[in-house]
């Protein structure tokens, strides 16, 4: 007679702690690779990803999800399985292990879970949100300005030409050739506080032109970006406003415009056209490059160049949004054209083609002469994706996150400002295009050239903390 196998080394009784060793796998990857990936990111970046679509993303992204994610830790837990049915009969080395594994996954999973934690910024998201601002206390009516907007019929309407530059922050225009462009030296913003609901792309084009943030409250109640034909419909933007006035609106992007509800934000604030990937490759025949997010910046920058000579020549007054792509987070991408110039394969090397290449475009614009009734905004779009330091989880605070932004103006004025916020370009870009503003705001943000931003005005991070309190002025926002 055989032995009977014990209980506990009954192959069916062996999946759950396999799986739990998995699934503490599978917790500890996820923090690594959100951290390698995108940095130090937010609830609110994670919550509209979610509910916003995905169309878009890279493969190479994919496949390093899928591995780190799914691969490793399945074929931990059928290893381990393995293992355990090979030694099964051996009931002291079985017990012995089964502890091991047991211990390890419990260890695995607890670092993976204070990483994620860190990684996510939960910690500071719950500590705001329990900051108790009063019973009645609602962040959009105390602080927004709902846009009132005028210009004297003799004034002579400006074109727009606005370019993010993908995770461009202040720290690289102060490098050599870079600070002695006009683009990269015309303004000084001594400190740029980046606030909940503006560290993406999206946060911080709606941001920049709407002057309020995307936070979860908007976005899981009603508006999952997916089937809605809207995006903050009742919200006043830079494109309603321009659109009022009869401008010409487009936006000129390499990646897909069906990404986190790009298109459906540009629809809904009065652009006329929007170009994105599958329009370029209509209207070039060219493929954008592999495993890439979209168009080169180099390609983009060329369109852009093309449809601002024709809107001008059309002679309406024109806004003109321009999104690059090259210097996306973890890696960038060389174009064929910046490895030719010598500009090395690795992020500073991508960052430094990236501004040559749109320092080389507001040059061009100069010489066209479109400058002369042409204000050129260039700016990044939020703080650089990526992992901040070589040592994992570990911020280095000597760096400065501070977003880029600088605004030429076809009469020379420039900005000195101490503090400011993403909300406060876009009432400051209504200024440089000659339009007034009641009290000099619009949104949450201040007219830079005349008052002080709300990040200046309140206390160092006061304004973060109230964003973060629920707001049903800001959930009407979104509803038709």
């Amino acid at each position: 007679m055989h032995a009977s196998l014990p209980k506990s080394g009954r192959p069916l009784r062996l999946w759950p702690i396999v799986v739990f060793a998995g699934l503490a796998l599978f917790v500890y990857r996820l923090a690594i690779l959100l951290h390698s990936t995108f940095g130090d990111i937010g609830v609110e970046q994670i919550v509209y990803h979610l509910a916003s679509p995905s169309v878009g993303v890279p493969t190479r992204l994919i496949k390093e999800a899928l591995r780190e994610l799914f691969v490793k830790p399945v074929t931990l837990a059928i290893l381990l399985y393995l293992l355990l049915l090979l030694i099964r009969r051996f009931k002291s080395f079985f017990t012995t292990l089964k502890h091991i594994i047991h211990v390890g996954a419990w260890v695995i999973l607890s670092l993976g879970s204070y990483n994620l934690y860190n990684v996510t910024g939960l910690g500071g998201y719950i500590q705001d949100r329990s900051v108790q601002f009063g019973k009645d206390f609602d962040w959009f009516a105390s602080y927004y300005s709902r846009p009132v907007v005028s210009i004297d019929d003799k004034t002579e309407k400006l074109n727009l030409v606005w370019i993010y530059v993908e995770s461009l922050e202040t720290r690289r225009t102060q490098l050599e050739p870079f600070k002695h462009h006009p683009i990269y030296r015309v303004n000084t913003v001594q400190r740029f506080e980046n606030l909940p609901g503006t560290g993406w792309t999206m946060g911080g084009m709606v941001a920049s032109q709407c002057g309020l943030p995307l936070m979860p409250v908007g976005l899981l109640s009603g508006n999952g970006l997916g089937d809605a034909d809207y995006f903050l419909p009742k919200t006043v933007c830079l494109g309603d406003i321009l659109k009022k006035q009869n401008y010409a609106i487009e936006f000129i992007g390499g990646g897909d415009t069906a990404f986190a509800g790009t298109k459906k934000f540009l629809d809904t604030h009065g652009f006329d056209a929007v170009i994105g990937r599958q329009e370029i490759h209509n209207i070039t025949g060219q493929d954008y490059p592999a495993d890439s997010w979209g168009y080169t910046d180099e390609r983009v920058l060329e369109l852009a160049l093309q449809r601002t000579s024709a809107l001008h020549q059309a002679g309406r007054p024109f806004f003109l949004s321009v999104q690059t792509l090259d210097t996306h987070g973890p890696n960038g991408y060389l174009s064929a054209s910046c490895k030719q110039q010598g500009w090395r394969d690795d992020i500073d090397g991508i960052f430094g083609c990236a501004m040559s290449q749109v320092g080389r475009f507001v040059d061009k614009l100069y010489k066209s002469g479109v400058q002369k009734n042409t204000v050129v905004v260039v700016s990044g779009d939020h703080p650089f994706m990526g992992k901040p330091t070589s040592r994992l989880f570990s911020a280095n605070q000597k760096i400065d996150r501070s977003v880029f932004f600088s605004v030429l103006r076809p009469d020379r004025v420039v900005l000195d400002v101490a503090v400011m916020n993403h909300f406060d370009m876009f009432p400051t870009v209504l200024s440089a295009l000659k339009f007034k503003t009641e009290n000099h705001s619009a949104g949450l943000g201040r007219n830079l050239y005349v008052r002080n931003s709300l990040s200046h005005d309140e206390p160092p991070g006061l304004l973060a903390k109230a964003l973060r309190q629920p707001s049903d002025t800001y959930l009407s926002q979104w509803t038709p």
